[in-house]
């Protein structure tokens, strides 16, 4: 369903459940996802771009961690 999972940008990807109003950021690397952040958040549709970026430091820091190159 491409409403409850699309990609945000940057190789971060955004998934929405909206029966707890729970949205979660994955990245992909070879055939593993990897949840970073997730926030509970108000049944909209636009992004806080502060959570956004959060996601997107995570992400980062998860990669470095896993030894994986952007």
């Amino acid at each position: 369903n491409k409403e409850k999972f699309k990609k945000v940008r940057d190789g971060l990807w955004e998934f929405k459940c909206n029966s707890i109003q729970m949205r979660m950021f994955t990245f992909r690397h070879c055939q593993r996802w990897y949840l970073v952040h997730g926030f509970r958040g108000k049944k909209e549709d636009k992004l806080p771009e502060s959570e956004v970026k959060r996601a997107i430091r995570a992400m980062k820091s998860a990669k470095c961690s896993l030894g994986i190159e952007d």
